[in-house]
């Protein structure tokens, strides 16, 4: 699929709002970098002497801004006129061409931003430098406003969003055919795996010893708590890996799952060693059973115990994002169609004449 346009077309753009926000997120990332460098240990202090030389560096690149600049802005200008004046238009990658000088003068004017800062600061600890101002204020605005311009054809055209629709509702609708064969998916599976992991806990802690009703309707009640809080944090985590399309999304996912579960484990070991052993197997056999219910096989169709587990309540909440994806992707995809042009199919006569020019060309 080409990324080109005609000649004499203007290029899409986007609003100016966003390259604005783009061009500061990279100036303040830039500026953190020189903060880092400035405040670098001097004599062993971390930060000792930042404030004292962020005047000096400001004075330094007073010196040094001129020339900067007057190779900058040219560059700007010779950008604008490339992709405004049609010199890539007829090139196969004119987009992506287009894309990238919109990219390099945006994280450019990013990187020039420190540079001002340190002169505005330098100005303000030493006023006789405040001159610099008049001359930098409107050419360093200069480079920022076509900068802007040029971050604003940092789109992407529609023949790739189109492309790029296609193939996630070709995904969406195989990972589908995979989730809605597994039986009578039921959103109730959470509150049901909540309560199978609560019920397990308290009879852990009474084949462990507990018969005070009292401490029997507190365990009760801090089980159900922590079932709940680790059952619905799995179903949210299962329900995105579901809907995970690379193995370090994936991967992403399940740590965290794994850290939750050792952490709240490990709180059995301070309630043993105040001689709470009841209550420490019965969380013990809370959080075992959460993460029994969430390493279960997924819903399997004539096998009704599968329904209940906190795989099968994930399953339903990713069918019912999935289906959701999938409506939103038939949208754009009508929508990105019917703005691109049409293409006829040539008609018998004008593929005759091609073909006739082809032998005649030979």
């Amino acid at each position: 699929m080409t990324d080109q346009h005609t000649a004499g077309e203007l290029p899409p753009a986007r609003s100016w709002k966003w390259p604005t926000f783009e061009i500061l997120l990279y100036g303040l990332a830039s500026s953190a970098l020189v903060v880092i460098v400035l405040g670098a240990p001097v004599r062993g202090e971390l930060f000792g002497d930042f404030w004292a030389l962020v005047p000096i560096a400001g004075t330094r690149a007073l010196e040094h801004i001129g020339w900067g600049l007057g190779a900058y802005i040219p560059v700007l200008l010779s950008f604008y006129a490339i992709v405004i004046g049609g010199q890539i238009a007829q090139l196969r990658n004119a987009g992506a061409t287009q894309r990238l000088l919109g990219t390099v003068a945006q994280l450019t004017m990013g990187a020039l931003m420190p540079a001002i800062l340190l002169i505005f600061a330098a100005c303000i600890a030493d006023p006789q430098l405040a001159g610099g101002l008049v001359v930098l204020l409107p050419v360093s605005g200069l480079a920022f406003f076509l900068a802007v311009q040029l971050g604003g054809f940092v789109v992407v055209e529609n023949s790739m969003k189109l492309a790029h629709a296609r193939e996630n509702a070709a995904w969406v609708t195989g990972r589908l055919k995979k989730l809605e064969p597994r039986g009578e998916h039921t959103t109730g599976a959470g509150m049901a795996s909540a309560a199978i992991a609560t019920a397990v806990g308290v009879a852990f802690s009474v084949a462990a010893g507990l018969t005070s009703l009292q401490e029997m309707f507190f365990a009760l009640l801090v089980f159900c708590a922590i079932s709940a809080i680790i059952t619905a944090y799995n179903l949210m985590n299962l329900r995105f890996l579901y809907g995970a399309r690379d193995r370090v999304t994936r991967v992403a996912l399940l740590l965290p799952m794994i850290g939750v579960h050792a952490a709240v484990a490990a709180n059995a070991l301070p309630l043993w060693a105040v001689g709470k052993e009841s209550l420490a197997v019965g969380l013990l056999g809370v959080v075992s059973t959460c993460a029994l219910l969430v390493s279960a096989p997924g819903p399997r169709a004539g096998k009704s115990w599968s329904q209940w587990t906190t795989r099968a309540g994930a399953a339903a909440l990713a069918v019912r994002d999935l289906n959701n994806m999938r409506a939103r992707l038939q949208r754009e995809i009508a929508a990105l169609e019917a703005r691109l042009p049409a293409v006829n199919a040539p008609t018998l006569q004008q593929r005759v004449r091609a073909a006739v020019g082809a032998l005649r060309g030979r």
